[in-house]
C-alpha cells in the first residue's frame, strides 16, 4: 500500500495521449501509483472503520471468505487515498498483460484471454470496454503511449 501511496506523480504523462484518443493498437499507459495484488482472504472487504481492517486478527470474522482474489490498489486523485478495486481474474490478467506497456494493448488483452481461458466474444469486449471506462475515470488507464 505505501508504494502505491508515494509513487511518483504520473511520470510519462507526456508520452499518454488523453483518454479520448485511447488507442488499442498502442500500448497503454498506466499510472505508476497502482498495484495488483492477489489475496488468498478477502480482508480487502472489511469496512474502514473496522479495527481489525488494519491488522490481520487471529480469529477472522464470518465475512472473511478464503479466495482467490486479485485486486488492484490506486491511489484516488481527488483524495490521494489509497482505495481498492476488486477485480475480476480476466480484468487482472488483462492489467498484468498490459502494465509493462511493451505491447499493444489488442495483443496484451490476446494474451491474457489465453492465459485465462477466456473467448474473445461481443459479450468479453462489452466488459472490457466496461472495464477500460471505469479505469479511466478512477485515473488507473491514463491513455495510450504516444507515437
Amino acid at each position: 500500500m505505501l508504494e502505491v501511496s508515494y509513487a511518483h506523480e504520473e511520470q510519462g504523462a507526456a508520452e499518454v495521449r488523453t483518454a479520448s484518443e485511447l488507442s488499442f493498437e498502442r500500448p497503454a499507459v498506466l499510472t505508476p501509483a497502482h498495484r495488483i495484488l492477489r489475496a488468498r482472504w478477502s480482508v480487502h472487504r472489511l469496512p474502514d472503520d473496522d479495527p481489525r481492517a488494519a491488522s490481520v486478527p487471529a480469529r477472522w470474522p464470518a465475512s472473511v471468505v478464503e479466495g482467490p482474489f486479485a485486486l488492484c490498489l490506486y491511489r484516488d486523485a481527488a483524495s490521494h487515498e489509497v482505495r481498492v478495486l476488486e477485480l475480476s481474474p480476466i480484468a487482472a490478467a488483462i492489467l498484468e498483460e498490459v502494465a509493462p506497456g511493451h505491447r499493444a494493448v489488442v495483443e496484451a488483452v490476446r494474451a491474457a484471454a489465453e492465459r485465462e481461458g477466456f473467448a474473445i466474444d461481443a459479450p468479453f469486449i462489452e466488459a472490457f470496454s466496461e472495464l477500460v471506462a471505469d479505469l479511466v475515470e478512477r485515473g488507473v488507464w491514463l491513455g495510450s503511449r504516444a507515437d
